[in-house]
């Protein structure tokens, strides 16, 4: 038996609480209710228990959740469901689960995975875990069988997502076969931005946020790219809901809600148009932005994603977009001013966000949410620019 732990750093300690830290056998992770978070800290530690006991699809295991004394039980069981699920996606069988408080020490936040191999012995060792027992805290009995289906969470999020996908039609305005190529190629390269700045982003967000910025918008950026050919890029209307349900479904926390508010409010203000040209664009952005702030209380100045959305959208609202040359300039301003409000978060007082409740001491750099506007915004124009560009002017 192989057994991996994780729990917050010590008060003294100089990680931020949601950064991590291999210490064998333990592994140094804050915990906290968003499952993003959960799969990644039983990934790291799944890793170790599959390499320590050479763990092969076909493998059958008995797998103990120990509670160390003040972890919720709405994260204990996250955590119970996450290791059943990521065990089933390598082809090993969880024949029984046993969470709970078995070795506790007051008020200790954290958890203990414990993971038996029933190979070779199984008909034995489920002879001795189901034997009966008067111990009052032993969490076995029938409760300890969980389902033999492990395909099932999986499968309920695609489901998820495809019922979504049903209920939109297309809607709004069309924008040519062209067009629709340059949409593919923008999404794509938005999408590899944000993957690649996975990293950076966590560690802008670990000092007073969830340090999980970063990973939220790769899970997005993933869920986009393996949909990409399924999409409906040439209608944008519709476009922007198949994306917001892509980010309710994905992303999990606060960013998904906020950038499900951006695009469906987006999508909303194309329908009913005729066409689609750089001015409308700027609207449907304009648009959603107001959808962000009219169910938050954050505003420009407040530390969060708006000081770089707001301003990028004023920028690209003021300049003259009559043709190809402009427009693609409009677009470019419009970047560089997501970066330039993007900056300024550096300086400026957390009024809103998670960054809001905690130690001035702890914003010593950029907000994670604005660079992230910059990066998406920057593969935009990037991408713009490499395809639209006259052939006279590259």
């Amino acid at each position: 038996m192989r057994s991996r732990e994780i729990a917050p750093p010590p008060p003294d300690a100089a990680l931020p609480t949601t950064h991590h830290k291999k210490v064998n056998p333990i592994v140094m992770m804050g915990l906290n209710y968003h499952c993003v978070q959960a799969a990644e800290t039983v990934r790291l530690m799944l890793e170790a228990l599959v390499s320590a006991l050479g763990l092969v699809s076909g493998d059958k295991v008995a797998v103990l959740i120990n509670n160390l004394g003040a972890t919720s039980q709405l994260e204990q069981w996250i955590i119970a469901k996450e290791v059943h699920k990521q065990f089933g996606s390598i082809g090993v069988s969880v024949v029984r689960t046993y969470p709970g408080l078995l070795m506790t020490s007051l008020d200790m936040a954290g958890v203990q995975v414990s993971v038996l191999k029933l190979r070779g012995h199984e008909e034995d060792w489920l002879g001795y875990l189901d034997a009966a027992t008067e111990a009052p805290a032993w969490p076995g009995g029938p409760l300890s069988v969980p389902s033999l289906d492990t395909s099932s969470d999986s499968q309920a999020e695609a489901d998820t997502l495809s019922l979504a996908d049903s209920r939109i039609q297309e809607r709004g305005p069309a924008i040519s076969q062209g067009g629709s190529a340059v949409l593919t190629q923008c999404l794509k390269a938005i999408a590899l931005a944000l993957i690649e700045s996975e990293q950076r982003l966590n560690e802008l967000d670990s000092g007073c946020g969830d340090g999980d910025c970063g990973t939220t918008l790769r899970l997005f950026a993933e869920g986009v790219l393996s949909r990409l050919d399924s999409l409906c890029v040439s209608h944008p209307a519709t476009l922007f809901l198949q994306l917001a349900a892509v980010s309710e479904s994905v992303m999990g926390g606060t960013s998904g809600a906020i950038y499900s508010l951006l695009l469906t409010t987006a999508s909303s203000s194309l329908e009913g148009l005729e066409e689609i040209g750089a001015e409308i664009w700027g609207k449907a952005w304009r648009c959603g932005i107001q959808g962000i702030m009219r169910y938050s209380t954050a505003r420009l100045g407040d530390r969060t994603m708006l000081d770089a959305l707001i301003p990028a959208c004023a920028e690209f609202e003021v300049r003259t977009k009559a043709n190809t040359t402009q427009v693609l300039a409009a677009v470019d301003a419009a970047a560089k001013a997501a970066r330039n409000g993007c900056d300024k978060t550096k300086d400026m007082q957390a009024r809103a966000g998670r960054a809001s409740y905690v130690s001035s001491s702890h914003w010593t750099n950029v907000d994670a949410g604005a660079y992230a506007v910059a990066v998406w915004l920057e593969a935009l124009s990037g991408v713009l620019t490499r395809t639209l560009t006259p052939a006279g002017k590259k």
